[in-house]
């Protein structure tokens, strides 16, 4: 955190923005907000230039250096899909674009949970469904492609992998014009962290939306001399320092938080009462801890939700690691 009156500094320089009303003296310094944040991608590829000017070209790039596939955005759709029933949840995609000859949804996942990957597929067959039964600019060679991007995916899969989600092994679709895609975003990452003289490297917008450090960020833009990897780098710091912008994040990820606090808190408790029954309410509560863990929760919610102390939960997240490589 920086001193409230480092901060001041940087409002009175114009390098920050606060809101009117907003008490100065309680201004603190943020965490500086990664890439890997819920939402943030999906702010810095469908910003308001991008929209205006229709210029797709930094979501057709991570397409093209995660999958290999080359794609020409024609336009974006909407991503507000209808509901069946009126007690269904509202169905919102990440991204729906139509290209020539294919439909790309693209969803970003901050943690490798069965139940987001089922419901990314759920939304992405019923826009597949709306469409074939509107039957418009439908054909048999229309191509329909769902690509997640995921942290926190186990290092055993590769870097692109077509995945069967029930048996964890790469198969044939059975529709040969939908493909399902999973892109690991973490190890993309170690193409950076295990390069130790950090040289010789080419761009990859995945590599750098797997970086888990502002310091790494730039200098891994320094290190590509990339334009692609300079203009998400420049509207993420540009997004960091939009006091406003930081202020309704933070806000809104407080409330998160707290909910998904309660729900843990509630699972857990559900979970040791189900699990204490045959294996006791201790391992009940570590594996609550050890779902939190894999939606890169901070350690000390985890604790205050679990009662476990610092210590423990550190060697849980340790496993998790040994665990994954």
């Amino acid at each position: 955190m920086w001193k409230n009156i480092k901060v001041k500094q940087k409002y009175k320089l114009g390098l920050i923005k606060v809101k009117k009303g907003v008490d100065m003296n309680k201004v603190k310094e943020h965490e500086f907000l990664l890439f890997s944040k819920d939402k943030i991608i999906k702010t810095i590829l469908l910003d308001e230039g991008v929209i205006k000017n229709n210029d797709f070209h930094l979501f057709e790039r991570l397409i093209k250096d995660a999958c290999g596939l080359k794609i020409k955005v024609i336009r974006l759709l909407p991503t507000e899909l209808p509901v069946q029933k009126a007690i269904e949840r509202a169905k919102r995609l990440d991204f729906l674009v139509e290209c020539d000859g294919k439909y790309v949804h693209m969803e970003v996942n901050t943690a490798w949970e069965e139940s987001t990957k089922m419901r990314n597929k759920s939304y992405f067959f019923s826009f597949y469904s709306q469409v074939i039964n509107a039957g418009e600019d439908y054909d048999e060679k229309t191509e329909f492609i769902q690509i997640q991007f995921n942290y926190g995916m186990p290092n055993k899969y590769g870097l692109c992998e077509i995945l069967d989600e029930y048996s964890g092994k790469n198969y044939e679709l059975f529709l040969k014009n939908i493909k399902l895609i999973h892109v690991n975003l973490d190890k993309f990452g170690k193409i950076w962290y295990d390069n130790v003289a950090k040289r010789n490297m080419n761009g990859s917008l995945p590599v750098l939306f797997a970086l888990k450090t502002k310091e790494d960020i730039l200098a891994y833009n320094k290190a590509v001399n990339d334009s692609d990897v300079k203009e998400c780098v420049e509207k993420l710091s540009k997004l960091n320092s939009d006091f406003k912008f930081v202020w309704d994040y933070e806000k809104n990820e407080k409330v998160y938080e707290n909910s998904l606090k309660k729900e843990y808190l509630n699972k857990g408790i559900e979970q040791g009462i189900e699990q204490g029954i045959e294996q006791g309410i201790e391992e009940g509560v570590e594996n609550t801890a050890v779902n939190m863990l894999r939606k890169n929760m901070d350690i000390n919610l985890i604790s205050e939700v679990t009662k476990l102390d610092l210590e423990k939960i550190q060697k849980l997240k340790t496993r998790i690691e040994l665990e994954e490589k």
